[in-house]
C-alpha cells in the first residue's frame, strides 16, 4: 500500500504514468528495495531529464562535464556533498543567472546541510530520499549530479505554472481557451509582474505605473515579445495553454541572461566613479551620483554594505561584490533568485576546462592567465611581481600546488581580475540579507544612507592604489574537501612490492619476528626508514573543510 501511495504522489508530482509505475512495483512481488529505487530513480531521469522533450539532461550533463572532471573527489571518485552543492550552485548561475536557494556559497550552515534539501516540500520525501541515499553512499558522479540539476530545473518550471495560472486569474481568461496574440501579450505582461514583484502589490497596479516601479519594464516587453516571436507564425496564430507554457518556461531560462545587460551598464558606471583600475571605490565617490542628480541607485548604507561583503575595512566599495548582492537581485521565488551573473564564472570555466584537474602549478596558471581577457583586462599582459608571488606562497601550502577551487585562490583571481571576480570573504563573517528580510528585521532604519552620511563621507578624499589593494589579504585557506598531502617517494615500484612478498614469506618461516619483520616491510613499500620512525605517519589535514 505504501507503494503504491507512492507512485500515486510521484507521477502526480512529475506527470508519470502511475499505471505502468504500479504494474512495474507490482508484477514482481519480490522486487527488492534497492531495484525499487532503482525503478523509481529511472523514472525520475526519465521525467525530469526530458521535459518537454527539449534534452534537458543532456545539456546540463555536458555544462557540467568539464567542472566535474577539474572537482576534487572522494576516495570513490565522486563528488561529495559540499562540492555537489558547488557544482549545483555553479551550473545554475552559469546556464540562467539563477540563485538557488539553499545553494548559497556564503550560506554559513553551509556544512550542515545537503545539497538535496532544496527538494524539502517540493517533492515527495522519498524522492529526497533517493538522491540523499545515493550522495550519502558513494558520493555523486556526473550524471548523478545531471539528474538532481535537471530536477531543480523541473520544480522550477512547475512554480513558473503557478505564475501562469495566477496571471490567467487576473485578466479573467480560460486556461481552456486558445489565445490571439493580443491577448497572448496580457497574459505575458502579467505573468512578468508577478515575476518581478510580489503578487500583492502585481496585482494592483497597471502598466503605467509599472514603468513608475520598475523602469526597466518598456526592455522587459520588448524582450518578452521576441521570444513569442519565436513560438508563432504571425499575430494571428492562437496559443493553446501548454503553448502558453512553453513560452513562460522559456521566459525564465533566458530573462537571467537579459537582465545581466543591466548589471554590466551598472559596472561601468561603477568604474567611471573612481576605481583606480583596481575595482574599489571609496565610499565617497559611491555615493556621489545620489548627492550630484538625487539618483536613487548606490544609496546603501555603510552597515548594510557591509553585512552583504561589498564594502572592506577601508570604507572601498567593492565593485564585483556590490554587483553579485542580493541588494541588485530582480525577482525571487520560493525556489530561485535572478541576480547579477558574476563574470569570474567564466574564467573558473575557462581554468577548469584547460587544467582538467583539481590543482594545477603556479608557473601553468600565470600562462594560462597572461593570455585569459576578460571583459576589462586585455592580454597578453606581464602580472605584477607582487601578484607572482602571491600564487607562489598559496602553493606552498599544498606541496607546490594551486587548489583551483580552494578560497586562497579565489582571492588571487579576485586581484588579478578585480573588476570581475569577487572579494571571497571566509565562511561566517559576512551575513547577506535581502533588502525585503533586513526591512523585516530592521524596518527602514539603516537600509538606505541618510543625505548627511553621504555628505560626511564625500568630505573624506583618498585613492587606492594596486599596493594599498593587495593588503585586503586574508591569508586562510577553504578547501571543498580535505587534501591528504602526498608522501615523499610515495610509488609503490616492483621491487618495493617483492620486499613486502619476502617479508610475509620471511614472518611465516620465522614466527617469533613476524610484527618486526610486517613493519618493516610496510615501511618499505610506503618509502620510509623503521629505524628513524617512532611509529606510523598518518595523512594529515592541514585546511578547512568546507565550501569557499
Amino acid at each position: 500500500m505504501v507503494f503504491a501511495k507512492l507512485s500515486i504522489a510521484l507521477s502526480v508530482l512529475a506527470g508519470v504514468d502511475s499505471s505502468a509505475l504500479r504494474q512495474t512495483v507490482f508484477l514482481n512481488e519480490r522486487m527488492t528495495e534497492a531495484e525499487l529505487r532503482q525503478t523509481l530513480l529511472d523514472e525520475i531521469e526519465g521525467t525530469y531529464g526530458s521535459v518537454n522533450q527539449r534534452g534537458r539532461l543532456i545539456s546540463i550533463e555536458a555544462g557540467l562535464s568539464a567542472m566535474f572532471k577539474a572537482l576534487p573527489k572522494n576516495e570513490h571518485g565522486k563528488l561529495g556533498h559540499n562540492t555537489v552543492r558547488y557544482a549545483l550552485h555553479r551550473i545554475f548561475v552559469q546556464r540562467h543567472g539563477w540563485y538557488i536557494k539553499g545553494l548559497e556559497p556564503h550560506a554559513v550552515q553551509v556544512n550542515l546541510s545537503s545539497p538535496t534539501g532544496v527538494l524539502k516540500e517540493q517533492v515527495p520525501s522519498y524522492v529526497e530520499e533517493i538522491f540523499e541515499q545515493r550522495l550519502g553512499k558513494q558520493g555523486f558522479g556526473l550524471h548523478d549530479t545531471a539528474v538532481l540539476a535537471a530536477t531543480i530545473e523541473h520544480l522550477i518550471h512547475s512554480e513558473a505554472e503557478g505564475r501562469l495560472m495566477k496571471a490567467y486569474g487576473v485578466r479573467e481568461l480560460s486556461m481552456s481557451a486558445d489565445l490571439n496574440g493580443t491577448q497572448m501579450e496580457s497574459i505575458l505582461d502579467s505573468y512578468m509582474k508577478h515575476y518581478i514583484l510580489s503578487d500583492s502589490i502585481a496585482a494592483k497596479i497597471d502598466d503605467k505605473q509599472m514603468n513608475e516601479v520598475f523602469p526597466g519594464w518598456p526592455e522587459t516587453q520588448i524582450f518578452v515579445r521576441d521570444i513569442l516571436k519565436e513560438f508563432s507564425n504571425g499575430f494571428a496564430k492562437k496559443f493553446a495553454y501548454n503553448k502558453v507554457l512553453e513560452v513562460v518556461e522559456e521566459i525564465g531560462e533566458r530573462y537571467g541572461r537579459f537582465q545581466d545587460s543591466e548589471c554590466r551598464m551598472m559596472k561601468t558606471k561603477l568604474m567611471s566613479l573612481g576605481d583606480q583600475g583596481v575595482g574599489r571605490i571609496p565610499l565617497q565617490n559611491f555615493y556621489k551620483t545620489s548627492l550630484d542628480d538625487s539618483s536613487f541607485e548606490f544609496q546603501e548604507s555603510p552597515a548594510y554594505l557591509k553585512m552583504l561583503g561589498a564594502m572592506d575595512d577601508q570604507d572601498q566599495v567593492i565593485i564585483p561584490n556590490y554587483l553579485g548582492s542580493t541588494s541588485n537581485c530582480i525577482a525571487s521565488s520560493n525556489l530561485y533568485s535572478v541576480c547579477c551573473i558574476n563574470e569570474c564564472e567564466a574564467l573558473m570555466g575557462h581554468f577548469e576546462h584547460e587544467v582538467g584537474a583539481p590543482e594545477a602549478s603556479p608557473q601553468q596558471i600565470l600562462a594560462l592567465v597572461s593570455n585569459l581577457p576578460s571583459s576589462s583586462v586585455e592580454t597578453p599582459r606581464q602580472l605584477p611581481a607582487d601578484l607572482t608571488q602571491r600564487l607562489s606562497l598559496i602553493a606552498e601550502q599544498h606541496e607546490g600546488t594551486v587548489q583551483l577551487h580552494g578560497r586562497l585562490f579565489a582571492q588571487w583571481l579576485h586581484h588579478a581580475y578585480p573588476r570581475e571576480c569577487p572579494f571571497p570573504h571566509v565562511t561566517g563573517s559576512i551575513s547577506p540579507v535581502t533588502p525585503d528580510e533586513w526591512m523585516e528585521e530592521h524596518g527602514n532604519t539603516g537600509f538606505y544612507a541618510t543625505k548627511d552620511e553621504m555628505v560626511e563621507h564625500s568630505k573624506r578624499s583618498s585613492e587606492l592604489e594596486r599596493s594599498e589593494e593587495l593588503l585586503h589579504w586574508i591569508n586562510e585557506e577553504e578547501l571543498l574537501v580535505p587534501r591528504v598531502q602526498r608522501r615523499k617517494n610515495g610509488g609503490v615500484s616492483f621491487l618495493a612490492f617483492m620486499a613486502f612478498g619476502m617479508a610475509v614469506v620471511s614472518m611465516v618461516a620465522k614466527s617469533a619476528s613476524s610484527a618486526q619483520s610486517v613493519k618493516s616491510a610496510v615501511d618499505k613499500l610506503q618509502g620510509r626508514d623503521s629505524s628513524k620512525s617512532g611509529g606510523m605517519v598518518l595523512p594529515t589535514f592541514t585546511q578547512k573543510s568546507h565550501l569557499v
